[in-house]
């Protein structure tokens, strides 16, 4: 009683104001109208939130003398907004079910139009969707808002229980839903939550009603609604409701604005099961349109593929009817560097869907041919810590190739300018740089390789005889000199980034190597002495780096004292 006492009081001194919230075009990010809520400015405890008042006037049957305080605030404002020479974008105001019962809610807001001289297409009327579902005569406001040239929302669209049947019978211009759909704690119930929130703006889309969304807090949640086909969205995303002053400063760059109103496209949707409509589908239309695709099955870091199309097959290098093994085959087929960032495309789309991620790999044909290669995945369904994906794939090796061509010049011959050039910008480095030529015989495979440059860093951790060098090269790769052409081929000409560690022969550190393209047909390495970082995180188990690809090393006990790199 005390409180509500303070609330007639505060109507009398004239404490309450509003703030505003944008209401922003999806696609665009520029401003189409806003959302006025009411804040009570205390004279001594501040500003008070419409949490702590609203409800116990509601209760108390007495909004309404809120609202119409409110709703004349909006009109002076939005009047002395335009006599300072500015184009106002439209403003919601609320009407709740106690407004439409305690006066006349048309003639009041009319005469608020006459007093100010304010067109009608400036003030939206927001009408919650229980108001809707209450009223018998709501129809009839409706009617006369909109006779009256009012834009008439529904607000909290999807909250009540007669949604679907009031759209038959409610004619209503604009929808507001609530984000509200996606706050769910289990995964798939979220699942679902998409799933209605994806029906019901299809929904109004084949009706021709405009849809925006509030509550839309992240990034994530702009993506699933612009994937769905959403156009606006009101939220902290893009706006926290604003005072007065913030929201004129915004108004008042025109390039963030835009006064078309709100649309609904009238595009016909396309619909997935036309696409196993056999009357207009064949199966290889369908597989054409497609392109190579396959289905994935991603458990405990394990990649099967369960289903492919022809398209696939073909990419693959492979013969259609040759299904032994084929799960295995796709799978150690891609390039062993590029096995994580395929992994983590994986992951990536499940943390993202429905709109999927996008990278690229390196596929090697049986016929040794390595392709490049577009992955787009998207994340279907999870059952038993199965995770079952759709993957999508394009070779773009030609326009690899292109941009090579039109990118990358070879490197001029190491005379005495390019030396000194290579020594202004690399000499002093605090890291070990060296410079490779990788030759080639005439079939275009890797024969042997030349130390061009090395810089001071690099003689000091590896010497600078030539043939101490290249020794120390071949032994980072276990000996294996043709892995080392092949890791440097593909930095040279394919243009692919690939780190190795290993050990130092002569200082005993560890090392990481990072291997790039300089330039066509050389390749940098960039050595780091990552024996601090070793020993800072492996201290507390007593473990070190492995030298080379796998390492096995026994204490006297027989226990394990060397641990992968995570």
């Amino acid at each position: 009683m005390r409180l509500l006492m303070e609330v007639i009081d505060a109507l009398d001194r004239d404490e309450f104001t509003f703030f505003a919230q944008p209401q922003c075009d999806i696609s665009t990010g520029k401003v189409v109208g806003a959302e006025s809520l009411v804040r009570w400015q205390h004279r001594e405890m501040g500003l008070i939130s419409p949490s702590r008042f609203v409800p116990l006037l509601e209760r108390a049957g007495m909004i309404h003398l809120l609202d119409q305080q409110v709703w004349e605030k909006v009109c002076r404002w939005m009047r002395s907004w335009m006599d300072r020479g500015n184009q106002p974008v439209p403003i919601s105001i609320n009407i709740s079910r106690i407004d439409i019962i305690s006066m006349d809610v048309p003639a009041f807001l009319s005469s608020l139009l006459e007093k100010y001289n304010l067109p009608a297409k400036y003030l939206k009327a927001e009408i919650t969707e229980s108001a809707c579902a209450e009223e018998d005569d709501i129809n009839d406001t409706i009617d006369r808002l909109q006779k009256a040239g009012f834009l008439v929302m529904m607000d909290d669209f999807g909250s009540g229980y007669s949604s679907l049947n009031m759209l038959k019978s409610i004619p209503v211009d604009v929808l507001k839903i609530d984000m509200r759909f996606l706050e769910i704690k289990e995964e798939s119930e979220e699942q679902k939550g998409i799933g209605i929130l994806e029906s019901i703006i299809n929904m109004a889309r084949l009706m021709g009603i405009p849809v925006i969304v509030e509550g839309v807090e992240t990034l994530r949640q702009e993506n699933i609604l612009r994937s769905m086909g959403c156009h606006y969205t009101q939220g902290f995303y893009h706006y926290k409701p604003l005072p007065i002053e913030q929201f004129e400063l915004l108004l008042s760059d025109e390039g963030r604005l835009d006064f078309n109103g709100l649309h609904c496209k009238k595009v016909e949707p396309f619909h997935v099961r036309e696409l196993i409509d056999e009357t207009l589908f064949t199966d290889a239309t369908v597989n054409s349109i497609l392109g190579p695709a396959a289905v994935y099955d991603v458990y405990e870091g394990n990649i099967e593929v369960t289903r492919v199309n022809e398209q696939y097959f073909h990419l693959a290098g492979m013969n259609v009817f040759d299904n032994e093994g084929l799960a295995m085959k796709l799978w150690e087929n891609v390039w062993d560097d590029d096995r994580p960032t395929l992994l983590g495309l994986f992951a990536s789309a499940y943390e993202r869907r429905p709109t999927g991620a996008e990278g690229a790999i390196h596929y090697v044909k049986p016929d040794g041919k390595v392709l490049w290669v577009q992955v787009r995945i998207f994340f279907l369904r999870e059952q038993e810590e199965h995770r079952i994906y759709f993957v999508a794939l394009s070779d773009i090796t030609p326009l690899r190739e292109k941009r090579r061509t039109l990118a990358l010049r070879p490197v001029a011959d190491m005379g005495t300018e390019e030396m000194e050039r290579l020594e202004q910008y690399f000499g002093s480095l605090p890291c070990g740089y060296g410079l490779v030529r990788i030759d080639l015989d005439r079939s275009g495979k890797p024969m042997s390789f030349d130390i061009v440059y090395i810089n001071q860093e690099m003689e000091r951790m590896c010497g600078s005889e030539p043939q101490t060098l290249r020794h120390l090269a071949v032994k980072a790769f276990g000996d294996d000199q043709e892995q080392l052409l092949d890791k440097a081929y593909q930095s040279a000409y394919v243009g692919a980034v690939i780190t190795h560690y290993t050990q130092s022969a002569i200082t005993g550190h560890y090392l990481q190597l990072t291997l790039y393209q300089y330039g066509h047909g050389y390749a940098a390495c960039l050595l780091q002495d990552m024996t601090n970082m070793q020993i800072y995180e492996r201290a507390s188990a007593a473990c070190c780096w492995p030298i080379g690809r796998a390492a096995a090393c026994r204490s006297e006990n027989g226990s394990c004292s060397i641990k992968p790199m995570p």
